[in-house]
């Protein structure tokens, strides 16, 4: 038999100015990958199998919202892994990065670091602007990398970034909650040719053996804002936090957080609503 997604669609009565706190409100719930529909004003994002569970809380909170209706459907899995690919194209990011799909040729020519990805079931594509500008600071932050420079990805989601750190030269370990997302990861860094270290971790941000010289966390405000203290113990001394998936509405939150464990902002990123930055110790 097999396995079911659910499509769930927040159906708004007119165009809101900013989608961000529509794909937050989804990315608390899990699924973080969301599409806005072509014809009317609506987001979707689909529920994996195995977190059916989310699906009344989702659904409230999308009525809470605002979301004048919310519609379901349910989506066989060989339908789903296909249906997606379509919205994924290739994304130039920053001076030197793009990043293709796994399934088509990149025709564009150009001498970037090309970063190959098959996304499976895991969030991060290049496409989505809090992506792009975590790849855009990543690259920044690595622009002169010394041999050997310790990276961290907290929340790998694809394992977009921990392989775009390690094309640039880094040691990279990514975590996450979700196997489907480990799985997608180390999938990624060896269709890449990289390596890069993936584990499975229960949200607790476990001390890695040497301190690192760069963190990215790519996630939610409220899972920054309680990680703060741990990624400053983890940091070395000028290291670089770069952070990510935060709402315009949420980034005071967020920095006064990570200004009051020791954090300064280095650098800040805003399009299509989302906030990333560069927090230095």
């Amino acid at each position: 038999m097999s396995a079911y997604w659910i499509k769930v669609s927040a159906v708004l009565t007119a165009e809101p100015e900013d989608w961000s706190v529509w794909h937050e409100a989804f990315a608390f719930f899990g699924p973080s990958g969301t599409v806005l529909e072509e014809g009317r004003p609506a987001i979707s994002a689909y529920l994996s199998p195995g977190s059916h569970d989310a699906l009344g809380p989702l659904v409230r909170a999308l009525i809470a919202q605002g979301a004048a209706r919310v519609e379901t459907d349910l989506c066989p899995e060989e339908d789903w892994s296909q249906a997606w690919r379509q919205y994924f194209q290739p994304v130039e990011v920053g001076k030197r990065l793009v990043v293709t799909p796994s399934w088509r040729e990149c025709d564009l020519e150009t001498d970037r670091i090309r970063i190959v990805l098959d996304p499976g079931q895991a969030f991060g594509t290049g496409g989505h602007a809090t992506t792009r500008t975590c790849l855009a600071l990543l690259e920044s932050a690595m622009e002169d990398p010394p041999p050997g420079t310790r990276v961290l990805d907290v929340g790998c989601g694809s394992g977009v970034l921990s392989v775009a750190a390690a094309l640039m030269g880094g040691t990279v370990k990514g975590v996450d909650t979700d196997p489907l997302c480990i799985e997608a990861s180390r999938e990624n860094a060896l269709r890449n040719g990289v390596q890069a270290e993936f584990e499975l971790t229960d949200g607790d941000l476990a001390e890695p053996d040497s301190s690192c010289q760069i963190v990215v966390s790519n996630i939610v405000a409220d899972t920054l804002i309680a990680l703060a203290p741990a990624v400053w113990r983890i940091l070395v001394p000028s290291g670089a936090w770069i952070v990510g998936g935060i709402i315009r509405e949420r980034w005071e939150e967020v920095i006064t957080a990570a200004t009051r464990h020791g954090f300064r902002e280095v650098e800040r990123m805003e399009e299509e609503g989302w906030v990333s930055a560069t927090l230095a110790r």
